[in-house]
């Protein structure tokens, strides 16, 4: 398909940048609102379309560096090249226009988003996803659009610190499988007592599977770490409690793990 040049006026629900071809709406990931794009359209629907950057043309003074190596192949983010304050009021632009289209609101009194302290290392709850290659294993998020695990040996600058450390001992630790094949996610949870994992294993030998956890709980340094066998929801308890308090502004919340 031919190029098209175009400008950014809007990020829109699910990440993506907004500007016009020929008075038609057009979608961008990875662009910025500001930013002159010369793009291909990649999809035609009826009242809009979708296309990908080709060159970038002149940048938006909201454009950042991202932190992340693999911040555009991965899934997990859309919005590390855009300032962390663009961020939070593009979120409030975008409720503001949802209650509009959806509620009807004519002119909703949406509140400035409530930022994070940090615009990285925030992120308390991960599903990282596995995948075993001649290569060897991949532990991260799946690629955009796609089933390919992006591996992060590093972690994700997203996640905090205990959460991305927590992962880097499993992944030690579940190395020493035969079947390492058979453990396609583990969940990480973060509360007040620290990190609980949660592995979904579909082989044969649990018992051996528990073995390894337990002969390794102290280098895991989890506060809980609970088997889930195949996708059913009841979980099985390897070690820790099956609670899991938070700190929510002045209140403390527990919830529990389905067991």
């Amino acid at each position: 398909m031919s190029t098209k040049e175009l400008v950014i006026e809007r990020l829109a629900l699910g990440g993506n940048g907004v500007g016009r071809i020929d008075g038609k709406v057009c979608f961008v990931p990875f662009s910025a609102p500001g930013d002159r794009l010369k793009v291909r359209v990649t999809r035609e629907h009826r009242s809009y379309c979708e296309a990908e950057l080709v060159d970038l043309l002149e940048a938006s003074p909201q454009r950042v560096e991202p932190r992340c190596p693999v911040f555009g192949q991965c899934g997990g983010c859309d919005w590390q090249h855009i300032s962390y304050q663009a961020q939070a009021d593009a979120k409030q632009q975008i409720l503001s226009e949802t209650l509009q289209r959806v509620a009807r609101l004519v002119t909703p009194n949406v509140a400035k988003t409530a930022a994070a302290e940090q615009p990285y290392g925030y992120r308390a709850r991960a599903q990282f996803k596995l995948h075993v290659s001649p290569v060897g294993l991949a532990v991260g998020f799946y690629r955009r659009g796609s089933h390919f695990v992006i591996d992060l040996p590093q972690g994700c600058p997203i996640c905090t610190s205990p959460i991305n450390a927590a992962m880097l001992k499993l992944r030690q630790v579940i190395q020493l499988l035969p079947d390492l094949d058979r453990l396609p996610q583990i969940s990480l949870e973060e509360g007040l007592a620290g990190v609980v994992a949660v592995i979904q294993y579909t082989g044969g030998d649990l018992q051996r599977l528990k073995q390894l956890f337990l002969q390794h709980q102290e280098q895991l340094g989890l506060c809980g770490l609970f088997l889930q066998i195949d996708k059913k929801e009841a979980l099985q308890p390897v070690f820790g409690s099956g609670h899991l308090t938070y700190q929510v502004c002045r209140a403390v919340i527990c919830r529990r793990i389905p067991c």
